[in-house]
């Protein structure tokens, strides 16, 4: 059979290119399959979604029943998602905290139909919720897990029991409850590295700026209750309230050490390269640093939703308000340094993901009397975030009397606000001799990155803090830099989306289509502070921090802290998002899909906010840009898929996306003027939007689900590919020049794989995920841009069933020990970022009675 299609539009082109792109991965899938299960003719046909969207079969998740939505999702990784709806409204709740038992349906939407958010871009998991009066009995379900972490040689637990179903006879009235109670524990170590241009020796070399080393650990204990109750008046109308309640309480440390290698000649106190011969590099004075971050943290969760749902022959009314609300406390988040300078060093970058250091002074880096105070931050945070969201929906079925068409309606009000604060005091002089040795932890990390690395002497958490506050009087607080941290990261901000929608669902025999409209208008407003340093003298000429004035004598003034101003602001604007859906089911075995839609990605709060973080001692500037607009999605995606029989599925989607306003970060350097009247450059790091020319996101995507059927091979074993491939290109505007580039965060290929076994007691699966290298960050120069380099994942699964009641598990994550967010600037020889946490493991059991 021949297919051919014709495409009217700027994108046929590309159409054009993916169909050939595709000729090499469908003629193995297809060889492939002629060893597995193909006949069209099978008792499986296709599955395809009567809800309210259309939904490709491949994104259709089949629910584990004696277990959470979350372990359904689990077993499908080839599906990716954004976004968790409940009925159609974003929910926080775990999806692991939801039994399959509690839910009718649990789809991935790709495309966005006019009843969705139009931010709900990158698909959503849209659970469509049952009443638990519905359920056939009541049910006691829960899961204890051991976990473990080899890295840092520790444990933990996660146990959650629920139980749920009809409350009296008349199966009337509902209820769930669930209480989970985790001690839980995360640790990696990280590499970073700074690269600048150097001329030695009359040549020029790329030369390393800084390299340090940190270890991050955190372990959290939580206790989270959630309930709900379904009460069905009549036939008629039915209510639902749900409820949750998660609290938190976390400790943190990350000790650190940092080479501050500088190459700034004539200054006696800066270290000076002496030479370079492309590997290694001799320098001599340098300032070696050790510090710590450590917290303790608070967080709380709310969520309570409230709703009713009316139905009658034709039409249907449903109502639903709610909130969520969520605050994060540092009541002492402490960040502490002791340096030793004049320190001599010889490094080697022949491997430049694992440079070498060699101290060639003699001086005992082990030594923790030799690092003196440098500067002491008590910091106390704070963040909360609340969400109110209230909708109400008709739907009138049969609409105009025709039995095929549905319509809907609708109507929301979304407010969120944020508010923010940080309160710092930073002191960076002490009245005598305070080494490390005074605070010095007990605690080693010998064996960092394989072992190549090791963090032997570092300051304790509760040592530094009852040195801190037992010797106060002796501590001088940097006004200037505690007022230049503290109040520019101080801010509210709120915002709020108005919608309202209308669509229309038609069946005609084997097609089906979703026309409709949604309107969205948006407000934001903030009132946050800017510092200001000058002078410290009346002036007219103050300014904003970084800047100062000369003197009379033509010299630098010292910039003082001269006042904090408040600003406030505000925004608003409106978008239409026409879209239009359809399915045709073609033959018993194929059935294609495509849509039109419009989305939209709104600016984060920390965006919009003109806030401005300055970090003295990596000479890094972030700040917030109130100017920042929403980012405008314009999508076609058209699909077909093929039923193979007996499981087996085949899906090829074709897609193209026009994307205006992107916002992206960038990053460019600035003159800024320090406490010590001198001007240094710092790199400015803020997000920006993409210039008026229309940027463009295409490719494919092939998705193949596919029992084997060897003779050799037992029944049971099945196997699921996705491969994504996308080609973009955006024109950024950085410093008023137009450079056009891959867009930010969108990798050229990705691959999503698992082989799978499973039979009536054992679930096995073994998990691959690849994505090419990301670009992350633009900048002028292309030895400045950030990408994130390609990575690979494997993981295993398994699972036994003892009995009809109880099961056993084990998760392994990151087997192969793969590195993550391994970043580098430029070129691969320039790695700037590595991340490396090991392997993780789980067992335990899950029963259900």
């Amino acid at each position: 059979m021949l297919i051919s299609f014709r495409f009217k539009n700027p994108s046929s082109n590309f159409i054009s290119l993916s169909l050939r792109r595709l000729i090499i991965p469908l003629g193995i899938v297809l060889f492939v399959n002629a060893f597995g299960q193909t006949d069209p003719e099978s008792e499986d046909p296709v599955i395809v979604s009567d809800g309210e969207s259309i939904v490709s079969q491949k994104d259709e998740i089949e629910l584990v029943e004696d277990s959470s939505v979350g372990e359904a999702v689990k077993r499908r990784p080839d599906l990716g998602f954004a976004n968790v709806t409940i009925d159609g409204e974003d929910s926080n709740m775990s999806l692991d905290s939801i039994s399959a038992d509690s839910v009718e349906s649990v789809e991935v939407l790709k495309a966005v139909t006019p009843e969705l958010d139009a931010d709900s871009r990158g698909g959503s998991v849209n659970l469509k919720s049952k009443a638990a009066y519905e359920q056939e009995r009541v049910r006691t379900q829960g899961n204890v897990e051991y976990l473990y972490n080899p890295l840092f040689d520790h444990s933990g637990y996660d146990a959650r029991v629920s139980v749920s179903g009809p409350v009296n006879k008349k199966r009337t009235i509902g209820g769930r409850f669930s209480l989970r109670s985790s001690d839980t524990f995360e640790g990696e170590d990280r590499l970073g590295r700074d690269w600048r241009t150097e001329t030695i020796d009359g040549v020029t070399h790329t030369v390393l700026d800084e390299f340090g080393i940190e270890v991050e650990i955190e372990e959290r204990k939580t206790v989270e209750l959630s309930g709900g109750l379904d009460w069905k008046v009549n036939d008629a109308l039915s209510l639902f309230v749900r409820g949750m309640f998660q609290d938190s309480e976390g400790k943190g440390t990350k000790p650190k050490v940092d080479y501050r290698i500088y190459h700034d000649e004539g200054e006696d106190d800066r270290a000076q390269y002496e030479s370079f011969d492309g590997f290694i590099g001799e320098v001599s004075n340098v300032p070696v640093k050790t510090g710590l971050v450590a917290w303790e943290s608070t967080n709380e969760k709310v969520e309570a939703a409230t709703g009713f749902l009316f139905e009658s022959d034709r039409f249907e009314i449903d109502g639903k308000l709610t909130y969520q609300d969520n605050e994060y406390n540092e009541p002492e988040f402490l960040v502490i340094d002791f340096v030793k300078p004049g320190v001599d060093i010889r490094y080697d970058i022949t491997n430049s993901n694992y440079p070498t250091v060699e101290v060639t002074n003699g001086v005992n880096l082990k030594d923790p009397s030799l690092f003196l105070f440098e500067d002491y931050n008590s910091q106390e945070w704070r963040t909360q975030n609340s969400d109110l969201i209230s909708a109400l929906n008709a739907k009138w079925n049969e609409a105009f009397g025709v039995e095929d068409i549905f319509m809907k309606f609708g109507v929301k009000r979304r407010v969120r606000e944020r508010d923010q604060f940080e309160g710092d005091k930073i002191y960076d002089v002490y009245a005598g001799i305070y080494s490390m040795a005074d605070v010095v932890s007990n605690e080693r990390f010998s064996d960092l990155s394989g072992g190549r690395y090791s963090i032997d002497a570092f300051p304790d958490y509760y040592k530094a803090s009852a040195f801190g506050k037992d010797n106060a009087d002796g501590f001088t607080l940097n006004e200037s830099r505690t007022r230049e941290s503290s109040a520019p990261n101080t801010y509210t901000a709120d915002e709020e989306v108005d919608s309202l929608y209308a669509m229309m669902n038609w069946d005609i025999g084997k097609f089906r289509s979703v026309i409709g409209w949604r309107h969205e208008r948006t407000s934001v407003s903030f009132r946050a502070n800017e510092v200001l340093k000058g002078t410290d003298v009346e002036s007219e000429d103050r300014v904003l921090v970084g800047y100062t004035e000369a003197d009379d004598l033509g010299g630098v003034v010292e910039p003082v802290y001269l006042a904090t101003n408040p600003r406030v602001g505000e925004s608003t604007y409106g978008n239409d998002f026409p879209n239009a859906h359809f399915r045709y089911k073609w033959t018993e075995w194929l059935t294609l899909i495509g849509s039109f839609t419009n989305t939209i990605e709104r600016p984060d709060y920390e965006s919009v906010v003109p806030y401005r973080r300055i970090d003295h001692e990596d000479k890094d500037i972030s700040e917030g840009n109130p100017g920042l607009k929403p980012t405008l999605y314009t999508n076609w995606d058209f699909s077909f898929d093929i039923d193979l029989g007996k499981g087996s599925a085949l899906s090829v989607e074709l897609f193209d996306r026009r994307v205006k306003d992107l916002i992206f970060d960038s990053e460019v350097e600035v003159p800024v003027v320090v406490d010590d009247g001198s001007t240094v450059l710092y790199e400015l790091r803020r997000s920006e939007n993409s210039s008026d020319s229309q940027g463009k996101i295409q490719g494919f995507e092939l998705t193949l689900r596919q029992a084997i059927s060897l003779g050799f091979v037992p029944d049971g074993f099945s196997w699921n590919i996705n491969y994504m491939y996308q080609d973009s290109e955006v024109e950024y505007l950085i410093n008023d020049k137009r450079l056009l580039l891959n867009q930010t965060h969108v990798p050229k290929n990705s691959i999503r794989a698992t082989l799978n076994f499973e039979n009536e007691r054992f679930f096995v699966q073994l998990k691959y995920s690849y994505k090419d290298t990301e670009f992350r960050r633009v900048a002028e120069l292309a030895s400045d841009r950030e990408y994130e380099k390609s990575q690979g994942e494997l993981d295993l699964n398994l699972n036994y069933r003892i009995n009809k009641n109880v099961r056993l598990f084990a998760d392994f994550d990151n087997i192969t020990e793969a590195a993550d967010n391994n970043r580098y600037e430029g070129d691969e020889s320039k790695p700037t970022f590595y991340r490396f946490e090991g392997w993780t493991g789980k067992v335990g059991f899950k029963f259900d009675i």
